[in-house]
């Protein structure tokens, strides 16, 4: 799926970028993204998934060591009660057999898993291919008119398949990495 950016638009992101070039707090971010996706990609890949430990899960969700993400260990006591279903769930996530919305589905019965919690789990995963859906993202599509339109009950999958498809197009009209973008989207 393609999408036309509008050239305003797109000069807009472009000085979002070259603002976040001084903006220590938002090259911090950038600079930990070998490292984060070092430690923590492993461990959410379809093979390891179904072992993944409550702790690692835990600390993957706390800033300090994902170094990206504020407020993702909100929902870990939630999100951790019953890590069977948890881990059956994310086994689900990144399971890329599966199309997005049936993959998604389990994610979402868990209370506390949102969409930022979920997509930045799928993005550590494949960092190439899915793009963190949170609320600074989703404000900075509605501001730049990038948000898609969704049928009325689309489902999450759904709709994150249509956002994923927006934040990839703008990732490569910027030419950055989908976790440098969302980074800039903070700024």
């Amino acid at each position: 799926m393609t999408i036309d950016i509008d050239q305003d638009v797109l000069g807009r992101i472009r000085a979002m970028r070259e603002a976040a070039k001084d903006n220590g707090e938002i090259q911090k971010i950038i600079a930990a993204r070998d490292e984060v996706l070092a430690r923590y990609s492993p461990m959410f890949q379809p093979d390891q998934i179904a072992r993944i430990s409550e702790e690692a899960l835990r600390s993957f969700l706390y800033f300090e060591n994902n170094r990206h993400w504020t407020g993702l260990n909100r929902q870990v006591n939630r999100i951790c009660a019953d890590m069977a279903t948890t881990r059956a769930a994310l086994a689900a996530l990144v399971d890329e057999e599966q199309d997005l919305e049936t993959r998604m589905a389990p994610c979402t019965a868990i209370k506390g898993m949102g969409k930022g919690i979920i997509t930045a789990i799928l993005h550590v995963a494949y960092p190439e291919r899915y793009g963190v859906w949170n609320n600074t993202s989703d404000s900075a599509l509605v501001q730049l008119g990038l948000m898609p339109r969704f049928e009325r009950g689309a489902q999450f999958g759904t709709r994150y398949a249509a956002i994923n498809a927006v934040l990839r197009q703008v990732a490569a009209s910027l030419d950055v990495d989908l976790w440098t973008l969302d980074a800039l989207w903070w700024g």
